[in-house]
């Protein structure tokens, strides 16, 4: 995620609630959009190449108008859709099925060809475009199956107003038996409740909720409105059992958290202030940091509820309320709390010492936590920050004196063996080699692979350092091979390989070719997958068959695409045959859907052995490492100074190539931009008109992606390591992480990272282009070197 200069979650945009309106996307006002006049050029780049014609006199008949080719300007508004310049699209293609030869398609080609307008045109929000082309296709031989047709009616009359004409179109798709039943419950039962029609409205939801064959987003979907619906009725008890129903189901943080929120407002209606108490004060509890549970607090204080200070504290400080957070603390501080409230609350004005940058009070109160509760839930993460912030002052026999306590004294913590590892790091960083490579030896014998081969790692480093050639060749040899349980394709792995080749600061980023490997032929594909358990050729297609995957394709028919794809990956998750995998990343692929392409490409990668994965087939190994948006990603990565093959490794981690990919913080699109970032960058970038919906727009993502990785690639010397880190975790933190050595030493800023989250993300983007390198840049296996031509 490029991170913004806020934190904290933002409200969810396409969560309903009791009050909140829901916004509408802007339409894309940006003046240098494909127009539908240069449809038929070759790339989004190209510019009108023709001269402008000559004026008209008398003696001069008009021109013909130039013979439309249908069939490659529904393939141009196609392309044109796929990249995101939506609007051109919409227009190229609306010329082509007004022209006379549309009729030379097939029945299907053409119905295909009027579903896609439209599905288009609503995601415009341009309704009246979208209800005359369905006319149009109701007129003409476009052949569309009956559901399909009776879904996309309804949508397109549900976006147009026209309520009750859309009722009777989802039961029109009902009673022909339409397989996306429940999806069409739902919407009817959202158009019965603008109508007023509550009761009819809750029958379709409680058929949702009491059908066990509903699929779990579409009982999620009716426990939350059945629950609005109820509440909006005054039905106060009901509403918190279908409350309380979502909490029990739903494995959705957002979904737990608007649960327990709305369960305290109608307990607190039906004059239940112990039971709003209760609901409240565990939404503080569970979800501190959750934008609804600030809702719930100001709920607690405006009711004159007393809120536990520990509870308090937590989510004020959570909430970066940090004045509002040590107020309380100091409070509880200076009555009579039990040792364990002196504890937790000392360690939490530490945390806000941290965070406010006065890191001496910081390590003092973390300290003094520990002193005052050592048995207390705070002590070994009192003293894992009170380690982290001393390695950072470079006092590394005080940080080694402190992890080793928490190793010693809290083995069961969740930091326990980080802090065994750290120990021997300290006496590295602080020039005790001897020391260092004794004790990361002894780590080296750990049943944990992944700390066997990190230990591995910075045992070869030491003896390295310390002139033992020989014994760091051996160390750097075990680690890559111990890493991921033998397959030496890790993060560890491919670091020891770098080293080991005298390339400490690999990977060095520089414009390289892109040589794909000949692909392989139907025999070794064939082969590899006939001896996956379950393999049968024979029912391949009957995926197809299924009810998940017949529900999907009228979904995806309507445009109601991220409805469609859950049904897809339901179909793919409980297909065990190879074969039918296939056949389904087949389809996709003719689709045009990336991310569900791979997808199935990874389900097949997994059924092997994370060693044997590099012999899979090229074909399968090209759709799990896709290059995605080619031609948008080369140009980007070329005017920005980004290689490519990072490019796209960082999009497959950010998004797995999901244009319509959203987080919980915010973040949009493939390269999971902030909108309050994406102004920034239209504003280096001269865009005008921004809005965060075009952050969905892959031309659009791409490009603000690779302008804000190119500048920090610049701004920290062109390290990806510490670029990447600025992209996820924020470049002052990518600036704190790389003082010192660090700033020349990969493995050494890889330690500093104290974000969780940034860690694990240089971790997998560094894997991604590792074997995006092995698959498009000629490498023998995945490797962070640079391939020799």
């Amino acid at each position: 995620m490029l991170l913004a200069a806020c934190s904290g979650d933002a409200p969810p945009p396409s969560e309903p609630t009791a009050t909140e309106p829901q916004p509408a996307a802007t339409p894309d006002t940006r003046p240098d959009t494909p127009s539908a006049a240069s449809a038929g050029a070759a790339t989004q780049e190209d510019g009108p190449t023709s001269p402008a014609p000559a004026p008209r006199t008398e003696s001069t008949p008009p021109a013909p108008a130039p013979p439309v080719n249908v069939e490659v300007l529904l393939d141009r508004a196609a392309q044109l859709e796929h990249d995101g310049y939506w609007e051109a699209a919409a227009e190229a293609r609306a010329l082509a099925l007004r022209d006379a030869s549309a009729t030379t398609l097939s029945p299907t080609e053409l119905g295909d060809a009027f579903l896609a307008q439209i599905r288009l045109l609503l995601r415009l929000e341009q309704p009246g475009r979208a209800t005359e082309t369905l006319a149009a296709l109701d007129a003409g031989p476009a052949s569309v199956p009956e559901t399909q047709r009776w879904l996309i009616r309804a949508h397109v009359l549900a976006a147009g107003g026209a309520a009750e004409s859309a009722i009777s179109a989802y039961n029109g798709y009902l009673s022909a038996g339409g397989a996306a039943r429940h999806q069409a419950l739902l919407a009817r039962a959202r158009l019965r409740t603008a109508l007023g029609d509550t009761d009819f409205a809750l029958r379709d939801y409680e058929s949702i909720r009491d059908d066990p064959a509903a699929p779990a987003l579409d009982l999620e979907s009716a426990l939350l409105e059945g629950g609005l619906l109820l509440e909006n009725a005054g039905r106060y008890a009901e509403a918190d059992e279908w409350y309380r129903a979502l909490a029990d189901i739903s494995p959705w943080a957002s979904d737990d958290a608007f649960a327990l929120h709305r369960s305290g407002v109608v307990r607190l209606e039906q004059g239940d202030l112990a039971g709003a108490l209760a609901a409240w004060t565990q939404l503080l509890t569970d979800y501190p940091a959750h934008w609804r549970a600030a809702e719930a607090y100001d709920h607690l204080l405006a009711a004159g509820f007393v809120v536990d200070p520990l509870v308090a504290g937590l989510h004020l400080y959570r909430q970066s309320r940090f004045d509002d957070a040590a107020a309380v603390y100091e409070e509880l501080l200076d009555g009579h709390p039990t040792t364990e409230e002196t504890g937790i609350a000392t360690y939490y004005l530490a945390a806000i010492e941290e965070d406010l940058g006065n890191r001496a009070d910081a390590i003092e109160g973390y300290l003094a936590s520990v002193a005052a509760d050592p048995a207390g839930p705070q002590a070994d993460n009192a003293l894992w920050w009170a380690g982290r912030l001393l390695e950072e002052q470079d006092s590394n026999t005080l940080a080694r004196i402190v992890f080793a306590r928490l190793a010693a004294e809290y083995p069961d913590s969740e930091f326990a063996a980080d802090a065994a590892f750290r120990v021997p790091l300290a006496h590295y960083r602080a020039g005790r080699l001897d020391r260092a490579a004794d004790d990361f030896r002894a780590l080296t014998e750990s049943a944990d692979p992944d700390q066997a081969g990190r230990a591995g790692l910075w045992l070869g480093k030491s003896l390295d350092a310390l002139g033992d050639a020989a014994g760091a060749a051996a160390a750097l040899a075990a680690a890559h091979a111990a890493d991921q349980g033998g397959a030496p394709y890790g993060y560890t792995a491919l670091r020891a390989q770098a080293i080991t080749a005298g390339a400490l600061e690999a990977p060095w980023l520089a414009p390289g070719s892109i040589s794909p490997r000949d692909p392989a032929g139907p025999a070794p594909l064939d082969a590899w997958l006939d001896a996956l358990p379950g393999a049968d050729a024979a029912t391949a297609a009957a995926i197809e068959e299924s009810a998940d995957w017949r529900a999907a394709v009228d979904l995806w028919a309507a445009g109601l695409s991220r409805q469609a794809e859950s049904r897809f990956r339901l179909a793919l998750n409980r297909t065990a045959n190879p074969r039918g995998i296939l056949h389904a990343a087949r389809r996709f692929d003719a689709m045009g859907v990336v991310h569900l392409r791979l997808a199935a490409a990874v389900n097949l990668l997994e059924r092997v052995p994370a060693a044997d994965r590099p012999r899979a087939p090229l074909e399968i190994l090209r759709w799990a490492y896709p290059r995605g948006w080619p031609e948008l990603a080369a140009a980007a990565a070329r005017n920005f100074g980004v290689d490519e093959l990072l490019l796209y490794a960082m999009i497959r981690q950010e998004s797995l190539f999901n244009p319509q990919a959203g987080s919980i913080a915010g973040a949009l699109g493939l390269t999971q931009v902030i909108p309050t970032t994406g102004a920034d960058i239209a504003g280096w970038l001269n865009d005008g008109g921004f809005h965060a919906a075009l952050l969905f727009r892959p031309e659009r993502s791409i490009r603000y992606g690779a302008a804000y990785l190119g500048a920090q690639l610049a701004n920290f010397g062109g390290s990806a390591s510490i670029a990447l880190a600025a992209y996820n975790g924020g470049p002052g933190n990518a600036a704190r992480w790389s003082q010192g050595a660090a700033a020349l030493d990969p493995d050494l800023f890889y330690e500093a990272v104290d974000f969780g989250e940034t860690r694990a993300y240089l971790r997998l983007v560094l894997e991604n282009y590792a074997w995006y390198q092995y698959i498009y840049r000629g490498a023998t296996a995945p490797t962070l070197l640079r391939p020799v031509p």
